[in-house]
């Protein structure tokens, strides 16, 4: 039975030592370190960026390596490139949805209309009037106080 010597790398730290591990013929690269995974490695390391690292030796495979796709066919990439492996690890894979940071907005309408807020006036003051709602607005800022949202500090204030 065919077999990978496998190698897991999380970041740059090594978390799991080389282990011969049989594949099955019709197993691709991705399916195969699923399979692995759920069996030696820690849950949290499920979710991360994987790639694929093949060679004849384990001395080379440090320093000159084949990176294969993980779509590729286990059987043919062990006889291409060596039984030795090294997958190495990067934080979150990438999923379906888009990695940006999503805002929701319902949670900022909660935050900003809860939160502290001050009016905004010109600095520098052009009338006594315009300095006294500086300074007493300095003056809630000291005692934190203030008005709830910036549509009613802005309003109100």
């Amino acid at each position: 039975m065919p077999f990978i010597n496998v190698y897991v790398k999380f970041q740059e730290n090594k978390i799991f030592d080389w282990l011969a591990i049989p594949i099955d013929e019709k197993m691709n690269i991705q399916q195969f370190f699923d399979n692995f995974s759920a069996i030696y490695l820690d849950q949290k390391y499920l979710n991360c960026e994987v790639t694929a690292h093949f060679g004849f030796t384990k001395s080379l495979l440090f320093s000159n390596y084949n990176e294969v796709s993980l779509e590729c066919n286990a059987l043919e990439i062990i006889n291409i490139f060596g039984i030795n492996c090294i997958f190495k690890l990067n934080e979150e894979r990438l999923t379906g949805e888009v990695s940006i940071n999503s805002i929701n907005s319902f949670d900022e309408m909660m935050k900003n209309s809860s939160s502290i807020c001050y009016p905004t006036f010109k600095i520098p003051a052009n009338n006594a009037l315009q300095q006294l709602e500086i300074d007493l607005v300095e003056l809630l800022k000291k005692n934190k106080a203030g008005w709830l949202g910036t549509e009613s500090a802005n309003n109100i204030g």
